[in-house]
């Protein structure tokens, strides 16, 4: 589904890093972690082509996404950033109306199946009963579950999410690490940054640690995060631990 074939990521003449290579098949979740400044926010505009690549590719089943236009990406890659507090009072179902942008042409207004399918997508994430409240007066689990949402409308192929869980009390991280892996159940890629291990044992079934812009390690979770892997990583000791069918890190 997605490759990074050797890929270089930047500004301009300034390369943030370099050489990597990773893999992501349908159906899987591919969890991103590293310290602040490891370069993750440059490689995901780079992966989404907000940023172009200074060496390498982006392939998307096999095709160099380098000359696509911002339509055709929308339509594979569904973005969502972190949190976003929201500054006027638009509802949910209109924010999530929002991601169908990415289906209609220039000038083109929504029409009844655009709606149909913001509407499917509040009821697939459970929070339909949203849909007329004004999205800067929902709780903040609530708000990253609709931008979610918004993403789905547009009916990508692959979800990429920033540090999805920031900021949230512990029962919204639950929250959206559960929609998480049911999305990745019912055959959507994910791609995620965090800077919590133990989220991606919760959900992810690949690992890539990047550091100073360099792969540090990449692969299955369990051979990829590993404690000597993760005090490499973030440069102090780290101990992982099984409590009753789930990892920790300490």
């Amino acid at each position: 589904m997605l490759r990074l074939d050797d890929l270089s990521f930047g500004y301009g003449r300034t390369i943030i890093g370099g050489g990597l290579t990773l893999d992501l098949a349908r159906g899987e979740t591919l969890a991103l972690l590293g310290p602040n400044g490891s370069g993750k926010t440059t490689l995901f505009k780079t992966v989404l082509g907000l940023l172009p690549a200074l060496a390498g590719r982006v392939l998307v089943e096999g095709a160099d996404s380098a000359g696509w236009s911002p339509g055709q990406r929308a339509r594979i890659f569904g973005y969502v950033p972190q949190s976003s507090p929201g500054f006027f009072p638009f509802s949910v179902a209109e924010v999530v109306l929002m991601g169908r942008t990415a289906r209609l042409g220039p000038f083109a207004a929504p029409a009844a199946q655009d709606r149909a399918v913001a509407a499917a997508m509040l009821e697939r994430l459970g929070i339909a009963h949203l849909a007329a409240r004004d999205f800067p007066r929902i709780s903040g689990g609530e708000r990253q579950l609709v931008l979610i949402a918004r993403a789905l409308a547009q009916e990508p192929a692959i979800l990429v999410l920033d540090e999805p869980t920031a900021s949230l009390d512990f029962g919204n991280q639950r929250l959206i690490l559960d929609t998480v892996r049911r999305l990745s159940g019912q055959g959507l890629s994910i791609v995620l940054s965090t800077h919590h291990p133990d989220e991606a044992f919760a959900v992810a079934d690949k690992a890539a640690l990047l550091r100073a812009g360099a792969l540090l390690a990449a692969g299955p979770v369990p051979a990829t995060l590993t404690e000597a892997n993760l005090s490499a990583l973030y440069g102090v000791p780290v101990a992982l631990h099984r409590v009753g069918g789930k990892v920790l890190c300490v």
